[in-house]
């Protein structure tokens, strides 16, 4: 069949046969899909990002508790997908120790998208395409990862699949109740994720030509209607967030290249190469280790093939409706112009030409804002574009017309699909937290400290929460640390001053460049700690360290060298005039509580200011608090941070003048219902029975408690 005969044909036309055979086909290809999304789906942890948007958040006892918190912490998203996953939590009353069942939803969302791309590719390019097309969806491990997370990208995924095809429908016959669904389907995604905007914007450019081109500009309401819902969307719901990540935060993760992008929507796991901060987890009980690392060594091979291939794809498909343009030219005794083949592509052509679009469009958009505006190409954000590349290579390989070299192809990418797959799945997707907490449980003494060094969420220790929860400690127990500086400083206290034998860290890296473990393990023996350590790969990679103590420990020990640049941090002091001893004990201090390279941005500012308060350093932590005031004064953060500072310093009137205008900051009211009560509870009625009360009610909402309020209420650790 060729390309061009693929376009839509009028609803009357007779439709080609789907015989038994296809569809035995499709429900192979459907069960196959089901298996791969729902194998070993009891193996993986939450990881951080469901652990905040998830476990966290599914605390809350009430919608507009939800609500609250969600536009408080997470204003980067819009909540569809977490009020589908937050209602499904309630009303099947799903325990929070078995909150990962909530992974089955995903698995199921993930099957309906297959059927619903076999759908869009059959309407698009006929049911064989689909099939095959449908069949490598199935394999490709980008999709089957984000159909095992607790997260949005499944329904936006199936928002996508929904809104394309949507567009496929009103390309065949132009219907007041199609135009609705298109509406909606639109909606659904933008209301799934911001990006959708991309894929929206590429439909409504062609349906409004094709609504003018048919003579049928009634159905332009139809855009209007929709592009006016999403300004109301944006008006209402974005006054009501907070910004927590500034551009500088972004850019720390990298922006991946177009090269990466294309090799992830294809067939690579995000475990493998889809983020900076993934390592590789590959596990298996039948390939020994060294195998396994020749497995994984395979996969840039079969990654640049199927990048030249995907291009080779585009080439193809662009080349034949190139060829057919000129034909029609000279028949018609026309000069082809270049510059007329894509306005021909798009008015004759436009199913293919939307495809075409759909595929190249959003990562050239993302490139440009990513490296110019705002670091956003992200290969999730635009998976919708890997929809449009399946159905390209799918057609490629069946009109490919030398037989030979059609059937090595196929063979060779099914193969290529197929490698991929298995590498996911002997792969641990998530931190795992699981199998670090049945270390820690079975092999720890009683009272024996738990450190954990790793991720914070605007400025709360995360790490330490995900580890109370899988080894069922309580979290005042597991005591948060901020650089190796800090770490070696509390082993000494626990070591020397408590005279405890032994302990754990726990360490998890996430995006950040830590002091890697030959640095960490040389200070260790150089202090006379002997240490155990278990590393379990995985999404961020988890480094266990059981650390004992020798008759020698901390008799001797070198000083420990800065492991990074604090200049830009004394800096931001000097410009908001920070006196000079201030200044002098920042840059001694420093190292106690960020040693990963970062730029001094208002959320850093703000982490340290918690951490310095969480040190017994008030006074530094006053300045801290003002850098995240100064650079990012529109936010209640830094005035959250800054009050508290002020009120170690019994400074109570400034302090609470400060956290009133951190109150007139909020538009979620968080600062207001949470905070403000434990405030007055510690510093103004000293009532730490009624602090300890408040904590809890609002640990049991899913809010954060920075470590600093447990402290002063009452609730101690071995450090404390």
């Amino acid at each position: 069949m060729k390309l061009s005969d693929t376009e839509l044909k009028h609803e009357n036309q007779k439709q080609p046969y789907f015989s038994a055979v296809d569809t035995l086909s499709l429900l192979i290809i459907l069960v196959i899909g089901f298996v791969l999304r729902s194998y070993h789906i009891g193996s993986l942890s939450l990881w951080f990002d469901e652990f905040i948007t998830t476990y966290k958040l599914y605390l809350s006892p009430s919608f507009d508790e939800f609500l609250s918190i969600f536009s408080a912490y997470h204003s980067d998203q819009i909540p569809l997908s977490h009020l589908i996953f937050y209602s499904i939590f309630r009303l099947f009353s799903i325990s929070l120790s078995n909150i990962e069942i909530l992974r089955w939803v995903s698995v199921f969302i993930g099957v309906i998208n297959l059927l619903l791309f076999f759908i869009f590719v059959k309407l698009s390019l006929g049911r064989r395409t689909a099939l095959l097309a449908t069949f490598l969806f199935a394999l490709s491990p980008f999709h089957i990862l984000f159909a095992q997370m607790i997260r949005p990208y499944i329904f936006y995924e199936f928002a996508g699949l929904c809104s394309l095809v949507a567009t496929a429908l009103l390309y065949k016959k132009l219907s007041y109740s199609r135009g609705f669904f298109w509406v909606l389907a639109n909606i659904t995604i933008f209301i799934s994720h911001y990006t959708g905007l991309l894929l929206i914007l590429i439909e409504i450019f062609f349906l409004s030509l094709y609504f003018v081109k048919e003579k049928r500009s009634v159905f332009l309401l139809f855009s209007a209607c929709l592009g006016g819902i999403i300004l109301c969307i944006l008006f209402f719901f974005t006054p009501h967030s907070i910004p927590i990540y500034t551009q500088a935060d972004d850019f720390v993760m990298g922006v991946p290249s177009v090269y990466k992008w294309l090799t992830d929507l294809l067939a690579d796991d995000a475990i493998l190469t889809n983020e900076p901060f993934f390592h590789q987890g590959p596990t298996s009980t039948f390939i020994t280790p060294y195998w396994i690392n020749e497995i994984i060594g395979l996969h840039l091979w079969f990654d640049t093939l199927l990048i030249i291939f995907s291009v080779f794809s585009l080439t193809y498909v662009l080349f034949d409706l190139y060829s057919k343009w000129k034909t029609e030219c000279t028949k018609k005794g026309q000069i082809p112009f270049f510059y007329l083949f894509p306005f021909w592509l798009i008015t004759s052509q436009p199913i293919i030409s939307f495809l075409l679009t759909v595929v190249i469009a959003p990562v050239i958009i993302l490139t440009f804002l990513s490296l110019l505006v705002w670091p956003c190409m992200q290969t999730r954000y635009t998976l919708y574009s890997s929809f449009a590349m399946y159905s390209m290579l799918a057609y490629t390989l069946l009109n490919i017309e030398q037989t030979k070299i059609r059937r090595i192809l196929v063979a060779w990418l099914l193969i290529a699909f197929s490698y991929q797959t298995f590498v996911s799945a002997i792969s641990q997707k998530t931190t795992d937290f699981k199998t670090a907490g049945k270390i820690i449980s079975q092999s720890s003494k009683p009272d024996e400290p738990i450190l954990t060094w790793g991720i914070f969420y605007i400025s709360i220790p995360i790490t330490n929460e995900m580890l109370a929860y899988y080894t069922e400690t309580p979290n005042k127990d597991i005591i948060p640390v901020y650089s190796f500086f800090d770490v070696m400083n509390c082993l000494k206290r626990i070591f020397v001053d408590k005279e405890k034998e032994s302990a754990w860290l726990v360490i998890e890296r996430f995006v950040f460049h830590f002091p890697d473990e030959n640095f960490i393990e040389a200070y260790f023996y150089k202090a006379g700690i002997k240490f155990e350590k278990t590393f379990l790969p995985g999404m961020n990679g988890l480094w266990l360290y059981h650390l004992s103590k020798e008759a020698f420990s901390f008799n001797e020990m070198e000083n420990i060298p800065e492991c990074i640049d604090y200049s830009p941090f004394i800096e931001i002091l000097k410009k908001i005039n920070a006196p000079d001893n201030i200044r002098e004990e920042a840059h001694h201090e420093l190292r106690n509580y960020i040693d990963f390279i970062h730029p001094p941005t208002p959320m850093i500012w703000n982490y340290i200011a918690w951490a310095a308060l969480n040190r017994n350093k008030p006074e530094l932590a006053e300045w801290f608090a003002k850098c995240a005031i100064y650079l990012q004064p529109q936010t209640p953060w830094g005035y959250h941070s800054l009050a508290i500072s002020l009120m170690e310093q019994n400074r109570k009137q400034e302090a609470l003048d400060t956290f009133y205008q951190c109150i007139e900051k909020d538009p979620t009211g968080i600062h207001k219902n949470h905070y403000l009560p434990i405030i007055r509870a510690i510093y103004i009625d000293e009532n730490t029975n009624l602090a300890k009360q408040l904590i809890r009610e609002i640990e049991g909402k899913g809010g954060f408690i920075n470590p600093i309020y447990k402290t002063r209420a009452g609730i101690l650790n071995i450090l404390n």
